[in-house]
Formats: C-alpha cells, sequence, structure tokens
C-alpha cells in the first residue's frame, strides 16, 4: 500500500490532471454500477436482467466515466487551485470561507451541468435536459447543503491540495454505498446514523462547556454534594468516565429511541398528509412542530434523566421543567429545516438528513440535559433533538 502510494504521489507531481482525471473516471464508474445495482434491486425482485437492459447499464458507466474522467476532474482542479489561492490557510475562519463559496458558487452551477449532461448524453434535446436538471436542483442542493459542509471540514481543513480530487470522489462513492445500506437495511441504518451523530454531538457539547463554564472549587460546589478532589477520585474508580456515559447515553438515545421514532414518523405523516405542495408542506411542519417536537424532547429528557439513575417521576419533572426552553428553540430552528426536509427531500433520506441538522441540535439538547432546570436560564448550549 505505501509503494502504491508513493507512486500515486509521483503521479500527482508529474501529471497531476491526468491522475486525477483517471481516478474520478475509474471512481465514477465504480458509484454508477453501484447505483445501478440499488436500482435494479429496487425494480426487479427477481434480479433478472435482459441483455438490451445491461447494454443500456454499460452505456450509462460509460457516461459517468467520461464525466467524471474529462469534465469533473479538470473542472475541480481548476476551482480548488482557485480557491486554495483565493482563500488561503487552514484556520477556522478559512475554513468556512470555503465551505460557504464552494456551497454557494461551485456546487449549483456543477450540479446544473451534471444533470444537463446526463440528459443531453441520453439522446435530450439540449432545452428539456436544461429543464429536467432545473428541477432536480432544489432536493439536490438540500442534501448537498446538509451533507457536504461536514465533509468539507475535513475537505479545507486537514485534506492536502492535491489529494482533495481524490479525497471528495471518494466521499461519493461512500455516498452511495450508504444509499445501497439505506435501501438495504432502511433501519438499521438510520439507527447507526443517528447514534454516530448524537454521540458527536455530545462531545461538541463537551468542548464547547470545557471552554465556556468554569471549574473553580467553588462552582463545583454549588453542583456537586463532593470536593473537586473526591470527584476526581471518584472519577478514576469508574469503569466508564462521566463524560464517555453522558455520551453514550447520548448515543442509546439516538440510535434506539431517535431513530426509530423518526424513521415511523415521516412514513406516517407521508401517508396522512400525502405531497409536495406549499400547502401540504406547512400542514406537515405545523404537525411536526405540534406533535413531534414537544412529545420527543418530553421522552428524551425522561430517558436520559433515567439512565442517570433517577426514578421515573424526578425525570419527568425534569423534563416538564426543560421543555419551554427546549421548545423555544427548536421553534426558532426547525421549522424552516423542516420545510426544506418536507419540501425536496425524499422520504427515505429525511432520517438521516434530520440526524444531520441534529448535530448542532444534538448539541443543545446534550448540554440542556447535563444541567439541572434551575440553570435552563443561562445562554443555551448547542444541543437539539431529532
Amino acid at each position: 500500500m505505501r509503494g502504491f502510494r508513493l507512486k500515486y504521489d509521483k503521479w500527482l507531481h508529474d501529471s497531476p490532471l491526468v491522475t486525477k482525471g483517471v481516478t474520478s473516471a475509474i471512481l465514477f464508474g465504480v458509484g454508477d454500477r453501484i447505483a445501478q445495482r440499488i436500482e435494479g434491486s429496487e425494480t426487479d425482485d427477481n434480479g433478472d436482467k435482459d441483455d438490451s437492459a445491461d447494454r443500456h447499464g454499460l452505456k450509462r458507466t460509460a457516461r459517468m466515466v467520461l464525466w467524471g474522467g474529462v469534465l469533473f476532474a479538470p473542472i475541480g482542479h481548476a476551482w480548488y487551485n482557485f480557491l486554495e489561492k483565493a482563500v488561503r490557510g487552514t484556520t477556522r475562519a478559512a475554513v468556512a470561507k470555503k465551505i460557504a463559496a464552494d456551497q454557494l458558487l461551485f456546487s449549483p452551477p456543477l450540479s446544473l451541468t451534471f444533470f444537463t449532461y446526463a440528459g443531453v448524453s441520453e439522446g435530450k434535446p439540449l432545452r428539456e435536459a436544461v429543464e429536467t436538471a432545473v428541477a432536480k436542483l432544489p432536493p439536490t442542493l438540500a442534501v448537498n447543503w446538509t451533507v457536504w459542509p461536514l465533509v468539507h471540514v475535513c475537505t479545507f481543513g486537514f485534506v492536502p491540495l492535491e489529494y482533495r480530487i481524490l479525497f471528495i470522489n471518494l466521499m461519493r462513492r461512500i455516498g452511495e454505498l450508504y444509499h445501497f445500506w439505506l435501501h438495504e437495511a432502511p433501519l438499521l441504518t438510520k439507527i447507526i446514523t443517528a447514534a454516530t451523530l448524537f454521540g458527536t454531538g455530545d462531545r461538541i457539547a463537551q468542548r464547547l462547556e470545557a471552554k465556556v463554564l468554569p471549574h473553580s472549587p467553588f462552582e463545583e460546589g454549588i453542583w456537586s454534594e463532593q470536593s473537586p478532589h473526591n470527584e476526581k477520585a471518584d472519577e478514576r474508580s469508574r469503569l466508564v468516565s462521566t463524560s464517555t456515559a453522558r455520551t453514550l447515553r447520548m448515543m442509546i438515545w439516538g440510535g434506539l429511541f431517535a431513530a426509530p421514532i423518526m424513521h415511523h414518523w415521516f412514513h406516517l405523516i407521508e401517508r396522512a398528509i400525502p405531497g409536495t405542495g406549499k400547502l401540504v408542506v406547512a400542514k406537515k411542519v405545523a404537525a411536526d412542530m405540534l406533535i413531534i417536537a414537544p412529545s420527543t424532547s418530553l421522552a428524551f429528557f425522561t430517558v436520559t434523566k433515567t439512565m442517570e439513575g433517577d426514578p421515573v417521576r424526578d425525570a419527568f419533572a425534569v423534563a416538564k421543567a426543560k421543555l419551554p426552553p427546549t421548545l423555544l428553540a427548536d421553534y426558532m430552528l426547525w421549522p424552516a429545516a423542516n420545510a426544506i426536509i418536507f419540501g425536496v427531500v425524499p422520504l427515505h433520506y429525511r432520517t438521516p438528513l434530520t440526524h444531520c441538522v441534529s448535530l448542532v441540535w444534538s448539541t443543545f439538547l446534550s448540554e440542556m440535559a447535563s444541567h439541572e432546570p434551575l440553570r435552563l436560564t443561562a445562554p443555551w448550549g448547542s444541543d437539539q433533538l431529532l
């Protein structure tokens, strides 16, 4: 493996554009074969395929290989080199600027170009291909703007410039595999996704708290029966540290409660209020805010406090005390997010995309869950539910 990497580095140095073109062509071809396998399993349960279907599939793969190698690689090569010169460095501000520029200036025209190319290469008239591309743009951007900013934190923060095309291609292929898993085992995939994102949100919340909250003996004495010295000794005697136990509780909530609840909720509301018109979306958002938001917030605080060892009665009392500020934060974020989720995001992506948005919300919930109701007058931490 190390020998191949050295060769790949040499190819990147000697012929960067050709190397990126060949790499992109291969990975786009592989990605298309994965996509066709997903589509085939969705439409043909017995797995039988005729020769014409196979030929059509190979032609489509050839078009994707051409797009990846001849169009995407040169465009991406030029764009990421330009962006690196325009916004130098890997500071947080620089990374944020690069992500914003990529998602606002590069992603929309690239998506339009891709869908137009796909339509024309299939034999459609240019006008029809452009109209199809415009129609597909909103749901595509909804997915892009939920997932890719998180990915691009790594792209622009840690990945060297010459490896960015390769990294982005690999992330796209992982996305296609995720789509495959989402089709083959939807609930399990959503459970794993939710557990991961809720755990990540809690680690972010703990880092924020470590920077913001004071740790003086007086502060510790207010919120604990023990002295700081005794708390540290008790922490060392634990099988699992307090911070890890808190993260595990968030992961259990996300995987075993939030994911199944939202999976069934989205299917239920889609059956009850079908369609995507403005009035329909407004009804879905209202139902979500009035039914699922308060009930899941109460359930979250009750479950997490119970996992901490509190009696259910006391846990529910704490949950009721924390509900008003939680709903206030909920109603500031989620109506706008849900308008996009219900309006343009396909049903099978709604739960994982909700949990991606929930990375911010789960940070807020985790911070809220770690404090007593007496402290709810303090500024919101950073965590939300679902």
